[in-house]
């Protein structure tokens, strides 16, 4: 059944454990002619603590850790609470999540769908939450075997972002 196949792929993701893979963001704005392109490294230490250093076109971080998500831009620093701002700790929150192979913290707000086989997957994330469903009608994670090779994320306004992991 699907649940079966979901929990197979997240196991196998989990598998790896800590690991850092460089990353190339395309944001697909509907204002704008052609992507905006980010690139920089994504760095996961289980259980809970995923680091995301842009390197282009500006030097930023991203640290989630536990419930606390600090960003650093300019040279200054802020923290906040993710379940304080849903909207910024989201897209965060759930690739940790897959990281961690953490189906119950997925299904809080998502019906995760499998397809493919364990070779060739895609997770398919549609939000069960109304509220999530305001800024985020999908989320499709794609890979081989342990590895997530691409995360897009299509956005309620149109917008759009695919993230590709290069193989560590």
């Amino acid at each position: 059944g699907n649940l079966e196949a979901v929990d197979r792929t997240l196991a196998r993701i989990a598998r790896r454990g800590a690991h850092e893979t460089g990353f190339v963001e395309q944001r697909f704005l509907r204002f704008l002619d052609a992507p905006v392109e980010s690139s920089g490294r994504l760095s996961y230490r289980p259980p809970d603590r995923l680091e995301r250093i842009t390197d282009k076109p500006k030097a930023e971080s991203m640290v989630l850790d536990g419930d606390t998500l600090s960003m650093t831009r300019d040279g200054k620093t802020r923290s906040l609470s993710v379940s304080q701002l849903p909207a910024v700790g989201a897209p965060v929150g759930r690739i940790r999540d897959l990281l961690a192979g953490n189906r119950s913290a997925l299904e809080k707000r998502y019906r995760a769908i499998a397809q493919g086989d364990d070779e060739n997957w895609q997770l398919v994330l549609l939000p069960s939450d109304a509220e999530l469903a305001t800024l985020v009608t999908r989320i499709v994670v794609a890979g081989q075997a342990d590895r997530i090779a691409t995360i897009e994320i299509q956005q309620a306004d149109g917008d759009r972002s695919l993230m590709t992991l290069r193989p560590a």
